[in-house]
C-alpha cells in the first residue's frame, strides 16, 4: 500500500492488499476446512520478516488510515505467526510449501530482465516438480 499510486476504493472503503493483514492466509484457509493447504511462496521456507524500518515508516505514512497503519506496523509479528503455522500444522492438517530455496534475485521493483527471467525460470520449475510429484 506504501507505494501504490492511488487507492482503491469500493462502496467508500479504501482498500488494500490482503496481504497486509494475513500474510499467508494458510490459517484461514484451515478455519474455513481446509486440511491439506498448499502455499506459494515467494521466499525460502525458513523466512522471517525483521521488524525494520520500512514498516515503521509505512505505518507512519498511513497514519490517516488507522486500521492499516496498524496491520503494516504489526506486519512482521503477523508474518511470523503465518510461518509457525506452516511449520508445525495442526494434528490432521498437510501443509505443502512450494517455495525456492534460496532468496530470488527479484523484489518488489525489478525491472532488469534477466533477474525476472531466471526467478520465472525457478518458478516455473517447483510448480512443475510439485504437479509431477503431487498425490491427491
Amino acid at each position: 500500500p506504501f507505494l501504490y499510486r492511488t487507492h482503491l476504493v469500493i462502496n467508500g472503503t479504501r482498500i488494500v492488499d490482503g496481504g497486509v493483514a494475513d500474510p499467508i492466509p494458510a490459517e484461514e484457509a484451515f478455519r474455513q476446512g481446509a486440511r491439506r493447504i498448499v502455499v506459494i511462496r515467494s521466499r525460502p521456507v525458513t523466512y522471517r520478516k525483521d521488524p525494520w524500518l520500512e514498516n515503521r515508516l509505512a505505518a507512519f505514512a498511513t497514519r490517516d488510515c488507522p486500521g492499516l497503519s496498524q496491520a503494516i506496523f504489526h506486519q512482521p509479528q503477523a508474518y511470523s505467526r503465518c510461518v509457525d503455522f506452516l511449520q508445525h500444522p495442526p494434528n490432521a492438517t498437510q501443509v505443502i510449501q512450494i517455495a525456492p530455496p534460496v532468496q530470488l534475485k527479484t523484489g518488489r521493483t525489478t525491472q532488469q530482465r534477466d533477474a525476472l527471467l531466471t526467478d520465472y525460470a525457478l518458478g516455473k520449475a517447483l510448480a512443475n516438480a510439485f504437479i509431477k510429484d503431487f498425490k491427491p
